[in-house]
């Protein structure tokens, strides 16, 4: 039989809007690692996405159309498709 917790959902805690900006500048843009998790990070939140969405990311998934938006391809999403 199936666990009890099976089916439920968790509250997820939405952090408020005007904190994003000043958690997007808290990683040194100095360092690699500070680009990385700057860049990371701005993904996340403007693009809205799961850890495992964000993780499964490739550097050709950036891609620009000819107007300049920049736009992700998303694999391994939680509907299976990219």
């Amino acid at each position: 039989p199936p666990r009890a917790e099976y089916g439920r959902t968790r509250r997820t805690e939405m952090i408020d809007f005007s904190v994003v900006p000043e958690l997007l500048l808290l990683p040194d843009p100095g360092s690699p690692k500070g680009l990385r998790d700057r860049a990371l990070l701005a993904v996340l939140f403007g693009g809205g996405l799961r850890r495992s969405e964000a993780a499964a990311l490739r550097v050709g998934d950036v891609r620009r159309t000819r107007a300049g938006t920049m736009y992700l391809t998303l694999r391994a999403t939680k509907g299976k498709r990219d």
